[in-house]
């Protein structure tokens, strides 16, 4: 047989058994866990009792998984491992929900303290049909947010509840993917001993793009800070005409400085309480300066624009936002900018924010253009829409 159709039926074989394997981009545990593999779930008085209902099938579901935890529910607010809110997220644009997770200041790979919050300003059901139009299912949402405060963060698993949701969709069964995911943390239930875990934060590093590019810790002496804040989004896509008509301003350009990290209170000093409303209320972010090489959409007299990304760190507070891209000086960037109404108030500069993902766009030094998940983007398909 000639070495060229050897060749050929090799390469076949090769992409079946690519394609019938699962992915190695699964489960992505991240680092940390509640130490006696149980968590108590406290609800805002902001939550509709219609939507515990669907919250409390969303932590059943994932106390069914078979692993060795199990959530469960309190009236004590001070006492309580998670909050769940239904409130206004004005300070994180875009989103449908986010979790906060506080790392314990002691024992970096053990959680201190998590927060839920689903956007109240956006539009949810607790009965979804055939056809959802524009409407969050509360119970799919919260069983994809609890995912987090397990310790998982997005999975690559098609079929997983914790894969990067499509917009408005419905799933209320974990898929076998969250289940290992879950069990490798914890351990099966009926194990003596649950499965260690290594003390470093795993985050995403199994993720190519986000060896280079992704919000991690691996450039950050955890030591330093005695508040530790994880941020997960779960974003709202919208369509590429729509991210296109509702930007204020779309550029291309090159990142010219990373300005230091504040916090958005009026005072510009860190809210009093840890946990409390005004920790949830109030973000730390951090601008990035780019220089302005082209226009798409809107006008500018200035040669540079100033984008405002969440995270960063202030005296011992570290907030950590995995959904955005760490951009380096010199980086080439697209960006979808909408002004920042919300937070004009700490600065006297006009400030832009990026719609989340879609919006944050990178351009590798190969042409590649990916979003801040680090998948690729057709961007002559997106310009039909500008």
């Amino acid at each position: 047989m000639k070495l060229k159709s050897v060749l050929k039926i090799s390469f076949c074989l090769i992409l079946i058994v690519c394609l019938l394997t699962p992915s190695v981009f699964g489960y992505v545990p991240f680092g940390c866990k509640w130490s006696d593999h149980r968590a108590s779930i406290y609800y805002k008085s902001s939550v509709p009792s219609q939507y515990k209902t669907a919250m409390g099938n969303a932590s059943s579901t994932w106390n069914q998984a078979g692993a060795n935890f199990s959530y469960y529910n309190t009236s004590s607010a001070s006492n309580a491992n998670i909050t769940v809110a239904f409130e206004s997220t004005q300070q994180y644009p875009g989103i449908a929900a986010v979790t906060l997770r506080w790392l314990n200041a002691s024992n970096r790979s053990q959680f201190d303290r998590c927060a839920i919050t689903l956007n109240s300003s956006g539009n949810w059901t607790t009965n979804p049909g055939l056809i959802q139009f524009f409407e969050n299912d509360v119970e799919t949402v919260t069983l994809h947010e609890f995912g987090h405060t397990l310790g998982l963060n997005e999975s690559y698993a098609i079929g997983s509840i914790m894969m990067t949701p499509p917009p408005f969709w419905t799933q209320r069964t974990l898929g076998n993917d969250d289940k290992n995911g879950v069990k490798y943390i914890y351990g099966v239930r009926s194990a003596l001993k649950s499965i260690g875990l290594d003390s470093t934060l795993e985050l995403n590093l199994n993720h190519e793009f986000n060896k280079s590019y992704g919000s991690t810790l691996n450039d950050k002496n955890l030591e330093n800070f005695d508040d530790i804040v994880v941020i997960t989004f779960t974003y709202q896509p919208i369509s590429k005409e729509d991210l296109a008509n509702n930007a204020d301003l779309i550029v291309r350009g090159k990142v010219i400085n990373v300005l230091p990290a504040y916090w958005n209170t009026d005072d510009g000093f860190a809210p009093s309480d840890k946990y409390g409303e005004e920790s949830q209320k109030y973000e730390i972010y951090h601008d990035v300066v780019i220089e302005i090489n082209e226009i798409y959409k809107g006008k500018t007299e200035n040669k540079t624009v100033i984008f405002r990304q969440i995270g960063g760190a202030v005296d011992n507070t570290i907030r950590i936002n995995l959904d955005s891209i760490n951009y380096q000086k010199n980086d080439d960037v697209i960006l979808y900018l909408y002004k920042d109404i919300e937070n004009t108030k700490v600065s006297k500069s006009e400030f832009y924010f990026a719609y989340p993902v879609q919006g944050e766009l990178l351009v590798l030094d190969n042409d590649t253009i990916v979003n801040s998940y680090g998948e690729k983007v057709d961007w002559v398909e997106r310009e039909q829409y500008i």
